[in-house]
């Protein structure tokens, strides 16, 4: 083993002496080649040199005694390293980035783990995770938290952009059994024509009109509607549904590979246009918010932890209108089916969530027309 074990902050001087005074380069190779045992032990032997080698700690992660000896020993030399670590988490198939809390922290002994990827499962997945990762550090060091997808950080006094951050802790939640936070996300891009038959069904169709022309019919008179006269009619049109359609206030309905609804999560439109600094971006087109000559719409809803958890939802449908029943406290993000009322749903698009305690699901919607 060649690679430095210290750790990412080490410093150049720290780094200088370690290669000066690094025996892995000339004694690693041979001393890898020495045998744990010089023998094949039976099985039965197995749980005795498992007790000898103090790898039962272990035993949850890798159930297969023979591999356990084997990778547990091999742990046991670089235990209190980051490299301890990445090794355990690829025991899970899981790999990993450390980041280590800043010096001027009161809990400068802190660490948390972003991984790879969305966890496969919340448990037993994250009691592993956790209980690997807890084994493998200094005893000094603590590991709070682990996230993948979705990451914001807590609020620090003239260091971080209140629009950016949590005024309490970092993002995640606490399972039971569990000391670690977890904080995931998944996100979910699509794009969508709003038909004439949805938007008459929102009192937002205007009939198209020639380039550069104006519409009139008996319905939408150029003089009844609140544009000048030097704007396009096409841009006129596109400006008087995107109006019409974000007046509507939008939910987000999640249903079953039954067709039976989940839950609604509450969403946002905004009126967009192409830019290459927008907040938004889909299918790697970034938007701006756009009042005025809008090119599409962005139609946005992020679920919370645990709305839906256990649940896979099969397809999600645009409501527009609608809201909590009569009764419940004002404010509510997510409602299940029975605290739902009203609306109109458009169409579903199929999609697969497994909604989870620790996962947040976004979706994005770019609406044209």
């Amino acid at each position: 083993m060649s690679e430095t074990l210290l750790p990412d902050n080490a410093t150049p001087l720290e780094l200088a002496f370690s290669a000066t005074t690094n025996e892995n380069d000339r004694l690693g190779p041979v001393f890898e080649q020495v045998p744990i045992y010089d023998f094949t032990p039976p099985p039965r032997m197995l749980p005795w040199l498992v007790w000898q080698y103090g790898l039962g700690e272990l035993s949850p992660y890798l159930p297969n005694l023979y591999d356990l000896i084997a990778e547990g020993v091999r742990w046991q030399r670089i235990r209190g390293t980051h490299a301890s670590i990445f090794m355990g988490l690829g025991w899970l198939g899981y790999s990993g980035r450390i980041e280590e809390e800043p010096t001027w922290r009161r809990r400068w002994n802190r660490f948390q783990v972003e991984l790879d990827r969305v966890r496969d499962r919340d448990l037993p997945d994250l009691q592993r995770i956790d209980g690997i990762v807890s084994l493998s550090p200094p005893v000094r060091s603590i590991f709070s938290r682990g996230y993948a997808g979705y990451d914001i950080r807590a609020f620090i006094t003239s260091k971080s952009r209140a629009s950016g951050a949590i005024y309490s802790d970092h993002s995640g939640v606490t399972l039971p059994g569990i000391g670690a936070k977890w904080s995931f996300g998944r996100a979910y891009d699509f794009e969508r024509q709003l038909t004439e038959t949805e938007l008459t069904a929102l009192d937002a169709w205007v009939p198209p009109v020639p380039e550069g022309g104006l519409w009139v019919d008996d319905d939408n008179l150029w003089v009844e509607e609140d544009f000048l006269w030097a704007v396009p009619g096409v841009q006129a049109r596109r400006d008087a549904i995107t109006a019409a359609v974000v007046a509507h206030k939008p939910w987000l309905r999640f249903d079953n590979a039954q067709g039976d609804p989940i839950g609604y999560r509450r969403a946002f439109i905004h009126p967009v246009a192409v830019s290459a600094t927008g907040e938004y971006e889909v299918a790697g087109v970034r938007w701006t918010t756009l009042t005025s000559a809008p090119t599409a719409m962005i139609l946005r809803g992020r679920t919370g932890f645990g709305d839906g958890a256990g649940q896979t939802a099969a397809s999600v449908s645009i409501v527009f209108g609608g809201g909590p029943v009569a009764g419940l406290k004002p404010g509510l993000l997510w409602l299940s089916p029975d605290q739902f009322s009203g609306g109109l749903a458009l169409s579903g698009t199929p999609v697969s969530i497994p909604f989870g305690l620790t996962v947040r699901e976004r979706c994005t919607f770019l609406l044209t027309f």
